[in-house]
């Protein structure tokens, strides 16, 4: 089935820069009939088609040959007791509101799902940050993917190109028609909320390890706080000028924690006075510049150093994966900051 390019609602028009497309994919859908609930993995697709108010429920496949896709067929092998009685109305509620077809992304940091009144005459789409077991706020999709008909069943493309859902709009019965968006455009759209949650957590997850590496006089540092920051196959680097010659030094995690574990007769307070940070997905990249104080009453630090850390956003929340340190050296010396420590 060609895909309806020229498909194109009112409302369905470019917003704003992103320039949000919605187009309606052509499922063979006959007089009467409904689809919804697409998943889409390279050259296949599956389906619901049902009558109005989903009656007649049937679980459809339909495959793409040589760039194109063929016409659907009802899955083999299908149990027709779920072809023949109506689509549930047991759904999840949340403060009083109907919400439900819970989704993860391909890559797992977001989860998608629609969310209504309790007579299934208007929804909307939303999508929350994962954080690990904890997820951010729910954000509402922007125009034109939500709208005032009835929007549900979202999903993303294996390929994280397209994400695909059911809505009423533009249908004088009511009934549903499955669209697609460009995915990374509708991310784009959100902007900066899409990943404020773990940029926060990001920002959290730093300021502890240096919090963690300080202590008083006379104790070690909290390797309890570190082990939860370090991924168990972390590496730590640090350079040293000895015998006029740079040193590379490089230490497992359990290494260092070993070594930050033992207690000291002088205290070792740290404060971050500068920090950039380069951002992918989950992979991040966190330059700092730490002064370091015996006596955090001290006027000028001990020294100061530079750190480049690679942090990884995983089931646990942001792991560093590797930390390379090197302290001022005679000659090169790094512009003075104001003590005033962030985080």
């Amino acid at each position: 089935m060609a895909l309806l390019g020229a498909a194109l609602l009112g409302w369905g028009a470019p917003v704003g820069a992103a320039g949000l497309v919605v187009e309606r994919l052509d499922l063979g859908e006959g007089p009467g009939e409904q689809v919804y609930k697409l998943q889409e993995q390279g050259d296949l697709r599956v389906f619901a088609r049902s009558a109005s108010n989903f009656q007649q429920v049937r679980l459809q496949l339909q495959r793409r040959i040589a760039g194109q896709w063929q016409p659907a067929q009802d899955l083999p092998a299908g149990d027709p007791r779920w072809q023949d009685g109506a689509w549930t109305a047991r759904l999840p509620v949340n403060e009083g509101v109907r919400s439900n077809d819970f989704t993860l992304t391909p890559d797992g940091r977001y989860v998608l799902w629609w969310s209504g009144n309790a007579d299934l005459d208007g929804g909307d789409l939303y999508l929350a940050e994962r954080l690990g077991d904890a997820h951010g706020p729910a954000l509402r999709l922007p125009a034109p993917v939500n709208g005032p008909a009835f929007e549900f069943t979202p999903s993303i493309s294996a390929d994280g190109e397209w994400m695909y859902f059911a809505s009423t709009r533009g249908d004088a019965q009511g009934l549903s028609h499955v669209y697609r968006v460009s995915w990374p455009q509708v991310l784009a759209q959100l902007g900066a909320a899409a990943s404020a949650h773990s940029q926060a957590a990001l920002d959290q997850a730093v300021s502890a390890l240096w919090h963690a590496i300080g202590h008083a006089p006379g104790q070690a540092s909290d390797v309890q706080a570190l082990r939860r920051l370090l991924h168990p196959d972390a590496r730590v680097f640090g350079q040293s000028i000895k015998a006029s010659s740079l040193q590379l030094w490089v230490a497992s995690a359990e290494q260092f924690l070993a070594e930050m574990g033992r207690p000291s007769d002088k205290g070792l307070y740290e404060c971050e006075v500068e920090r950039q940070q380069r951002r992918f997905g989950g992979h991040a990249q966190v330059y700092s510049v730490v002064q370091t104080r015996r006596d955090p009453a001290q006027a000028g630090p001990s020294y100061t150093g530079v750190n480049s850390m690679h942090w990884q956003l995983g089931p646990q929340g942001w792991q560093l994966l590797s930390l390379h340190y090197a302290l001022e050296s005679p000659g090169l010396r790094l512009p003075s900051a104001a003590a005033v420590c962030l985080g």
